[in-house]
């Protein structure tokens, strides 16, 4: 009886010890998967994190490149949008014709700079009629020269030819810069560069050649030749775009006689 009561403890103490460990080693296992489970998921976090951080990166760097290339563009606008003020048309006076058919308008032809001050004396001139034209020769340069400000090649180059009425013959008409003279625009004292003067001595020549005018830069060279309708006591502006030619906005009273900008 007594062996038998040993035997039995001895049992009941070894399946508390195997149950005691097992509890142990389950305990020990679920804590490490529990453990080992969070170390996973800090990873995954991490990487997580890591492709967030590299796509904020690779967002800011395509923004950055965006906003370059809307400066850009914005520059290559404004630049394509600049207004070249190169000379005036003040009406002094108008008549009616011998015959009262039609008006004798004078006018004073002045080429000036950007603020409108006067490159030369002004040059007084008498048509028949009322509509002038304005005969001129203008280089424009490819856009790319344009865009980067090119010290030469930034703006289309304009010279005056002649002035006539509408009721002239254009070979008739007032001679403004002589063919192969550098214009007053263009003559703050230095000399005329060589594309200055291959322009203005082969216009046409050039015209007629297209790679001579790529090798020069140009895209597009011809005359242009816009009108007006002239009113007395006003005056009328004359501008050259960098990218393009000749226009006349909407014109404004002459300023008062006697003033130093007429």
């Amino acid at each position: 009886m007594i062996k038998t009561l040993a035997a039995l403890s001895n049992f009941l103490r070894a399946v508390v010890s195997v149950v005691v460990a097992s509890v142990l080693g389950l305990g020990v296992w679920l804590g490490y998967r529990a453990m080992h489970a969070h170390e996973l998921e800090l990873a995954k976090k991490e990487r997580e994190l890591q492709a967030s951080l590299e796509q904020i990166d690779t967002l800011n760097k395509q923004i950055a490149t965006q906003q370059v290339e809307i400066e850009r563009l914005n520059t290559i606008r404004k630049l394509l949008k600049v207004d070249h003020r190169i000379a005036e048309i003040v009406v002094l006076d108008q008549w009616p014709s011998d015959d009262k058919k039609q008006v004798v308008t004078r006018f004073q032809f002045t080429e000036v700079d950007g603020q409108g001050r006067p490159l030369a004396e002004p040059r007084e001139f008498r048509i028949l009629g009322d509509v002038v034209y304005i005969d001129a020769w203008v280089a424009k340069f490819k856009d790319e020269y344009v865009e980067q400000g090119d010290p030469l090649r930034g703006t289309s180059l304009c010279i005056f030819r002649r002035l006539f009425g509408e009721f002239q013959e254009p070979n008739d008409g007032y001679a403004l810069d002589p063919v192969g003279s550098r214009p007053v625009a263009y003559s703050p004292g230095d000399e005329m560069s060589d594309l200055e003067k291959q322009v203005w001595s082969h216009f046409w020549e050039i015209a007629n050649d297209p790679s001579w005018a790529d090798k020069l830069g140009i895209r597009s060279v011809h005359g242009d030749a816009p009108s007006i309708k002239l009113q007395k006591g006003r005056v009328y502006r004359i501008r050259l775009r960098a990218s393009g030619g000749l226009d006349i906005p909407p014109s404004e009273p002459a300023e008062p006689k006697g003033d130093e900008s007429l």
